[in-house]
């Protein structure tokens, strides 16, 4: 059994399939098969801890089996590595909360089940969307820190949660969702959308442009799920709106939105 102090490497080849249950804690981990972060009767809650970052070529899944189980993966300094040939599966089981706490760099596939949330708490770190994707057919948060995004597509219910924003001019047509209180650094594709929105879970949405800010494809505000606010604070940075940007308001049906301005 690895240990605080061990560099992990998983890479057996074929369809080995290693299951981590109860708390684990290692040095560094890579991983080229599958391996399963799984809540159960056996170990109850399921964590891993990487003391050094985490590199994915293989498929990384959190599951839980048995009843409300919760799985956690913390990468306490260095970034969770998702590689172009690597997964992240996230499923919904039996139950629970699914949890990465610590940057992440993506190349590969992300993907939220439906039926399932993932909350990623950056700790001031940073989200590189930079090829892949990430797929929120559940729903998906990113927290905190930063959320670059430069390559690759985003499809579902993606959130950017008080956060700094930063999407450039290489990223794919996409829908991002920006709530609570975030600050847009700029917004360079042509083909992303970024949706102001305030909803339950975040109450009222907030997106404040830092100095030079640009927008080259569409600010949209509108609220989901009750009466919240979806503001657009300038400040004296002002928004520089380029020719292909846009910036659109739309109630939802039997919602009261607004969007300012200032």
């Amino acid at each position: 059994m690895p240990g605080t102090n061990d560099d992990v490497l998983i890479n057996a080849g074929g369809n080995l399939t290693v299951v981590l249950r109860g708390s684990q804690s290692v040095q560094s981990l890579e991983n080229h098969n599958t391996l399963w972060i799984r809540g159960g009767n056996a170990g109850s809650h399921a964590f891993l801890t990487s003391a050094n970052g985490v590199t994915n070529h293989g498929t990384l899944r959190l599951e839980s089996v048995d009843g409300s189980y919760s799985e956690t993966l913390t990468i306490s300094a260095g970034d969770l590595v998702n590689a172009a040939d690597g997964v992240v599966q996230i499923n919904p089981g039996s139950g629970g909360s699914r949890t990465v706490n610590g940057s992440i760099l993506n190349q590969g596939a992300l993907n939220v089940a439906s039926g399932i949330s993932l909350s990623a708490n950056s700790g001031g770190g940073t989200f590189w969307q930079q090829a892949g994707t990430i797929n929120g057919q559940g729903w998906f948060a990113w927290a905190g820190g930063q959320f670059t995004f430069n390559g690759g597509a985003i499809t579902g219910a993606v959130y950017v949660v008080n956060a700094i924003l930063d999407v450039e001019a290489g990223a794919s047509p996409s829908t991002l969702h920006a709530s609570g209180n975030c600050t847009l650094l700029a917004n360079r594709s042509p083909q992303v959308t970024v949706w102001v929105q305030g909803n339950n879970p975040y109450s009222h949405a907030s997106l404040t442009t830092a100095t030079a800010a640009v927008n080259a494809g569409i600010l949209h505000f509108e609220s989901a799920d009750g009466s919240y606010n979806s503001f657009l604070y300038t400040a004296s940075s002002g928004l520089t709106n380029l020719s292909s940007g846009c910036c659109s308001s739309h109630p939802a049906p039997a919602v009261a939105d607004s969007l300012a301005a200032i």
